[in-house]
């Protein structure tokens, strides 16, 4: 285990605190190395990953765009039960039980349903893309060397552009400068998030490890994946990076579907959380976890937590994919069309409750907005509109910002995806920033 940096200390004191910023670095690399770790697991532990959102069962795979038809027009009603939330008193790893608001959704007639269109561009998006090889972020435009197959950027640092990429089919963690010049290269990285203000951020490898590290991608402190107690019949254990809050980082333990940890950055300190983080938002300083409490029920249900308390706000059990949530926390984003449901969880007729992309509201988990022909999502802190991309047919993608009342508008051209060294189909050509 590495100690601490010796400049870490100094690089403490010009921090302020982070906002959550997820990626998934590799989909189809993880999803592979998930789905057979399943197959050795299955007496062991209950499945429960995917690559982007840790939280859900393993072999839900995302529905093409071509079933967005088979939802209905008219969903059933959302089904609520609540009962009141008596003051918390936690401040340790979990929830004392109490009893929480629980909403069932299979389905809601009151959200607005939208199904954005190509043509031309009208808008300009709020959210920074890479797409043919170019960082676009409003007026501006850098080129970039070649990342293999991108499939995820973000901001960092002053101007700088984080990148994951698929070379040679290994995941490669890119770090540029605001020129497009590459910094550093980080080999293996399978996942990464940053801070609000860009200068640091947590990233986790293809082995476990831990890694927290300033703009220019140099590690600053690391948790070894062999701290973690969690491998399992020859699998190796260690952890995926989740969220980052000013120094205090989360993380999920691999391998096991109801454990997480919070890493202080400063030393080597870790905290068990009796749950399984999916997605962390600094600015609420809340967090959607799998309590391990839920692991005997036979449906698919988190909750929100305040990660002041860790006093559960309410519970959703829910068919969808929830990946992510806004960037001022007030929305988690989704998607709603997901392969290998029980049968619960879609209609008597095989379709699903819901459209490929879906808005659910922080107060209360209801569902505010659903989009069809959906592909990927970003959605910021202050324009109030969540930008998406969708499939225009001829097997072309086009991004457009749609708001809250159901209004869309294109913001980047219809475009086919770049083949590139790999299948084209599961890497639509626009790749949204995390922040």
């Amino acid at each position: 285990m590495n100690s601490p940096d010796h400049r870490l200390k100094d690089l403490f004191d010009e921090r302020g605190q982070g906002v959550n910023v997820t990626g998934d670095l590799a989909e189809r690399a993880i999803a592979r190395d998930l789905a057979n770790r399943r197959r050795q697991l299955t007496t062991a532990v209950a499945a429960g990953a995917l690559a982007v959102a840790v939280a859900v069962p393993i072999g839900w795979n995302l529905i093409g765009s071509n079933r967005a038809g088979q939802v209905p027009a008219n969903p059933s009603p959302t089904l609520v039960s609540t009962v009141p939330v008596p003051t918390p008193s936690l401040t340790t790893g979990s929830p004392k039980p109490q009893t929480t608001p629980t909403i069932t959704a299979r389905g809601a007639d009151s959200s607005v349903v939208v199904d954005p269109s190509g043509g031309p561009v009208t808008g300009t998006s709020p959210i920074a893309y890479l797409v043919d090889g170019e960082f676009r972020d409003g007026s501006r435009t850098v080129r970039l060397p070649d990342v293999g197959t991108a499939t995820f950027v973000a901001h960092v640092g002053d101007g700088g552009i984080l990148v994951g990429g698929q070379v040679d089919f290994q995941s490669v963690l890119f770090v540029f400068d605001a020129d497009g010049t590459e910094i550093t290269r980080l080999p293996t990285v399978s996942r990464a998030v940053v801070s609000d203000d860009g200068s640091h951020f947590l990233a986790s490898n293809q082995a476990g490890d831990l890694g927290y590290y300033d703009a220019t991608g140099k590690q600053l402190n690391r948790l070894s994946a062999e701290s973690c107690d969690c491998a399992v019949d020859g699998s190796p254990g260690g952890y995926e990076a989740v969220g980052l809050i000013g120094t205090t980082a989360y993380a999920a333990e691999r391998n096991n579907q109801f454990a997480s940890v919070k890493w202080d950055v400063t030393d080597t300190t870790t905290t068990d959380i009796d749950a399984r983080i999916a997605a962390v938002n600094a600015a609420r300083q809340i967090a959607l976890v799998t309590p391990s409490g839920l692991k005997q029920s036979e449906q698919q249900c988190q909750e929100l937590w305040d990660l002041r308390t860790l006093r559960p706000m309410w519970r959703l059990c829910h068919p969808l994919r929830i990946t992510t949530f806004s960037g001022d926390g007030s929305y988690l984003l989704a998607h709603g069309q997901v392969d290998g449901l029980g049968d619960q969880w879609v209609k008597p007729d095989g379709t699903f409750f819901y459209e490929p992309v879906v808005l659910i509201r922080t107060d209360d988990a209801e569902v505010v907005l659903q989009v069809a022909s959906g592909q990927s999502f970003a959605m910021d802190g202050t324009s109030g509109k969540v930008t998406v991309q969708h499939a225009v047919g001829q097997g072309k993608s086009a991004l457009s910002t749609c708001t809250l009342e159901g209004s869309c508008e294109v913001v980047a051209p219809a475009v086919s995806p770049n083949p590139g060294p790999y299948d084209p189909a599961d890497h639509p050509p626009y790749v949204l920033s995390d922040n």
